[in-house]
């Protein structure tokens, strides 16, 4: 029986931040609505957790046991609002109020707070206390903190450390830091690290740091090499570096061989440096040249070096030239340049 219900916004009058973030009354819920989440929750197998652009919100129980809360805010001027205030720390009430039941059998898990540029390292830290140590079972997690920008490279350390250290079944991963300026090199490290040594089992990554400008070449060649060394079984891997300045042909060859040379297994590989402007035809070279030779078997390649203003006409051509013919499985190849996407679908002749 398909049931779904409004959530409401309980208008709240607390002044003191502290209290705010760790008042125990639903903020979702009216008291009939949350007796029936409690008494559905430890069948729910996927949860949804959103918030990103007035909460107009729902939750649903169906079928296939999935809870979704969806919570938008209404952009105004440079803020979002939620309710009548800023989407702030407060937001963990949410996450706390979803999670603090009985979900010890909840497998996937999905937070979106893109854009809610008022939370901190704090959310962070507190988000990651309430996954790990209730949903130990989870196989995959995706969180997506696109446009917060106040989360460090502290919060990003904890963040992955937590979620490696408890989440020993996990096997699909998303991590979306875009726009969170100030995550550098050593956040990076820490992501590569805790998901090399303390996740065995992954068998799909996905990371986004577009707009981490502090990100250089130290820090994709940091995890390209732990990735590559501790997850030989990997077969999905997205990397979005685009507009990380301090990118150069450096970490683009780093990366493309110690991935080509060490993931054997990988069926899908996106790399998107779009607007490194520091990478040239040589860098784009590279790539060509240890993808081509080492990754024979790769079935889905995605390559964005869009808006990389120092890549010629020749280093296109010379890419999707060896590509074509050297990948024999292949059976996507996207390659996006300048502004203009090529699109060259092949099929196995076996």
């Amino acid at each position: 029986m398909f049931y779904s219900t409004n959530c409401r916004i309980r208008e709240r009058h607390e002044t003191n931040y502290t209290s705010q973030v760790e008042q125990s009354k639903s903020i979702l819920f009216r008291d009939d609505e949350q007796k029936h989440y409690q008494q559905n929750a430890s069948r729910l197998k996927q949860m949804k957790i959103r918030l990103e652009q007035k909460w107009n919100g729902f939750f649903d129980f169906g079928d296939r046991d999935i809870l979704s809360i969806h919570a938008k805010t209404q952009w105004g001027h440079s803020n979002h609002e939620f309710g009548d205030r800023k989407v702030t720390d407060m937001v963990i009430n949410v996450v706390r109020e979803c999670i603090m039941n009985d979900l010890q059998d909840l497998e996937n898990l999905e937070i979106n707070l893109s854009r809610c540029e008022e939370i901190t390292d704090y959310s962070v830290t507190k988000i990651a206390n309430q996954i790990t140590n209730q949903l130990t079972k989870l196989k995959y997690l995706a969180l997506d903190f696109t446009g917060c920008h106040n989360i460090t490279d502290e919060g990003v350390k904890y963040l992955i450390t937590e979620i490696a250290y408890h989440l020993k079944d996990l096997q699909n991963l998303a991590l979306l830091f875009h726009g969170c300026e100030f995550i550098t090199d050593k956040g990076l490290q820490s992501v590569a690290e805790n998901i090399s040594r303390g996740l065995p089992g992954l068998r799909y990554i996905l990371l986004d740091f577009q707009k981490c400008d502090h990100i250089s070449d130290i820090g994709v060649q940091i995890l390209s090499y732990e990735i590559s060394e501790k997850l030989p079984d990997l077969e999905y891997l997205s990397l979005d570096f685009a507009c990380c300045y301090g990118i150069t042909d450096k970490g683009v060859r780093t990366v493309s061989s110690v991935l080509a040379k060490n993931l054997p297994n990988l069926e899908h590989l996106l790399l998107s440096f779009h607007k490194c402007y520091r990478i040239t035809d040589s860098g784009l070279q590279a790539v060509a040249d240890y993808i081509a030779k080492y990754m024979k078997d790769l079935q889905h390649l995605s390559l964005d070096f869009s808006w990389c203003n120092q890549i010629t006409d020749s280093g296109v051509q010379a890419i999707s030239s060896q590509l074509a013919k050297n990948i024999i499985n292949i059976r996507s190849l996207c390659l996006n340049f300048s502004g203009y996407l090529f699109k060259i679908f092949m099929f196995s002749m076996f």
